[in-house]
């Protein structure tokens, strides 16, 4: 859990949308409206609602009515399984949060069930979500956390993943095993989790509880323990406005008359934190998956509302919100407070700070607009692996160019453990109106990280920050491995240091949105252990509707590969002048023998 949503949440919140900019401070309300059947009601504005804070009537001046797109549907699915390997930080404000954690009740025997439960929710995730996956069990074998993302594939890898050190069997009153002795660490969990989304005041955020049990209260030397938990898990979710959905894995039970007190007890305690957040209990009942979509429903529809602070003193104290609405037999969900900054703010701190505040953050701070790829690369002719990272700094809004940025590129891994990192000082000179491209480059061994970089615009002083993911692959002992797809497009953007690539035949870039007219060349490398066979080569481009539009096929003969691992360049002309506007997916497969690699990049023409 550490690992995963280590990052502490912040005092200050991320800086509202286009909607709330603002000359005062404004307090920001996401909240949900529901009819008696749990429909969102829509059509709300601004005088349906009334703001209470600490008991005053305070005036809405801000206000925005959310829908939020469907998953999406009608496609070819690769639309949606295939994650796209740019990455932005300049997410909607209005997409959601979710979180799922599965918790160490699950027993053996409802792991199929639980996964299946988290597939769904996975499933139903549109595409402005952002999701992770956590477990509350601290086992040497547990699995690693998946931090935030938008990939699919990886949400599920964590979803699918084994969990060791949970219970045995499917005994009522089977305990979690290890050294949770008083039953504290979900309660610790969801706390931290809630602790950490309260940086978030305007997406909606759910946590998906997967589990059979919870426990709130104990007799003897647990009871303290157990009450102090409780209370930090109570006051975390009311603060962050965070919606807990129960699902229990166990299905539709039947016991003996005496354990069904227990029975009754364990789902009470399930229900517990839905009924004070406002979510669902799922218990009792099998297919638990199938009633997902309806839980996703009630948070498509939901408002924002901006207030001006009763009291402009940082006085770092709580102070509470009620919302009500104009409405007869609805319920209305909304964050029950939030916490004034501290009278005495922290002095500005140094550049080398302030990077690293802009990587430590939940979600990627958007202050400054910016783009990333982290991909692949084999080293001295493959002997390690490296990470080329590419962030392109998008345009000031202003029109005001920069071109002066410390940056700062680390590496962590599943564990959450920096293993590498790069700091730099870059000044580029380019267009007006157009990104530009900062390189950056990590050595790192085979694995799995999630890269994390923050750039500072030295003349404006302010810093963002993006986050993204690489797999790198084990080039000096696979049979046969590819190292990732580099584009470069002409005309270029302004980027460097290029000398950081000079063993590339390319200048790496972020584009993958281009025009008829332009010159893209993609380039990837293809690595083989033991004697080196032949490689049949293909790429496909298909549309969105699914429809192979071009195939190419080449050979690399083995005996043309050199080094060791024998290593060849593979590179190709992308045919941008010969597809219509939309999106596209680039799919390279390479076959030798039984050892079949492919890679999938998602583009565009305009």
């Amino acid at each position: 859990m550490a690992a995963a949503l280590a990052l502490q949440a912040q005092q200050t919140p991320p800086r509202p949308s286009a909607a709330f900019v603002s000359e005062v401070e404004l307090v920001v309300a996401d909240v949900s409206v529901l009819d008696k059947k749990r429909a969102p009601v829509r059509g709300l504005t601004a005088s349906d609602f009334t703001i209470l804070e600490d008991g005053k009537r305070r005036t809405v001046v801000t206000f925005a009515a959310v829908e939020l797109p469907e998953p999406l549907s009608g496609a070819a699915p690769w639309v949606r399984t295939v994650a796209p390997d740019v990455v932005s930080n300049t997410v909607p404000d209005e997409g959601r949060v979710v979180v799922i954690l599965m918790d160490d009740s699950i027993t053996w025997v409802q792991q199929a069930d639980a996964r299946a439960i988290g597939q769904a929710i996975v499933a139903q995730m549109g595409p402005t979500d952002v999701g992770a996956v956590v477990y509350s069990s601290a086992f040497s074998s547990t699995p690693s956390p998946q931090n935030f993302t938008t990939d699919r594939a990886r949400l599920l890898a964590a979803v699918n993943h084994p969990f060791f050190g949970m219970t045995p069997g499917p005994e009522i009153d089977a305990t979690p095993s290890g050294a949770d002795e008083c039953h504290t660490r979900a309660l610790e969990t969801i706390a931290h989790v809630a602790e950490s989304l309260a940086e978030i005041p305007q997406r909606r955020k759910s946590v998906f509880l997967i589990a059979r049990t919870l426990s709130f209260m104990a007799l003897g030397p647990c009871g303290l323990r157990l009450k102090t938990a409780r209370e930090r898990a109570f006051r975390a979710v009311d603060v962050a406005n965070v919606t807990v959905h129960a699902i229990d894995p166990s299905g539709l039970e039947y016991v003996e008359p005496q354990l069904r007190a227990a029975l009754l007890q364990r789902q009470d305690n399930l229900a517990v934190l839905p009924d004070r957040t406002g979510g669902r209990l799922v218990a009792n009942t099998n297919g638990q998956g199938q009633l997902v979509p309806t839980i996703f429903d009630e948070s498509r529809s939901y408002y924002l509302l901006g207030f001006e602070r009763a009291n402009a003193a940082n006085d770092g104290e709580f102070h509470s919100i009620d919302v009500k609405v104009r409405r007869r037999d609805v319920s209305v969900h909304a964050r029950r407070g939030y916490y004034a900054r501290p009278a005495h703010m922290p002095a500005v701190p140094a550049s080398d700070e302030l990077l690293s505040a802009a990587v430590s953050r939940q979600l990627p701070s958007d202050d400054i607009a910016l783009r990333a790829i982290a991909t692949p690369v084999a080293e001295m002719g493959g002997q390690t692996g490296a990470v080329a990272v590419v962030v392109a700094v998008d345009p000031d809004p202003t029109g005001v160019s920069s071109n002066q940025f410390d940056v700062s590129v680390t590496a962590f891994d599943a564990r959450g453990t920096s293993v590498g990192s790069i700091r730099q000082q870059v000044e580029l000179v380019g267009s007006k109106g157009e990104p530009s491209e900062i390189l950056s480059r990590l050595s790192l061994k085979p694995g799995m990280y999630e890269i994390r970089a923050a750039v500072r615009d030295r003349a404006k002083n302010r810093t963002g920050s993006v986050y993204t993911y690489v797999d790198v692959p084990n080039f000096l002992k696979s049979e046969l491995s590819l190292s990732g797809v580099l584009f470069a497009a002409q005309p270029a953007w302004a980027a460097g240091p290029s000398a950081l690539f000079s063993d590339l035949p390319i200048v790496p870039t972020t584009q993958r949105t281009f025009r008829r007219t332009d010159r893209v060349t993609g380039f990837l490398s293809l690595h083989q252990t033991g004697t080196p066979k032949s490689i049949a080569v293909t790429l496909h481009i298909t549309d969105e509707q699914g429809r192979a539009l071009i195939t190419d096929a080449s050979a690399i003969d083995g005996r043309d590969m050199a080094g060791s691992p024998a290593t060849a360049d593979y590179r190709f002309r992308l045919p941008v002048a010969n597809l219509a506007s939309g999106g596209y997916l680039l799919t390279i497969e390479a076959a030798a023998g039984k050892q079949v690699q492919r890679r999938d990049i998602k583009f565009t023409v305009r």
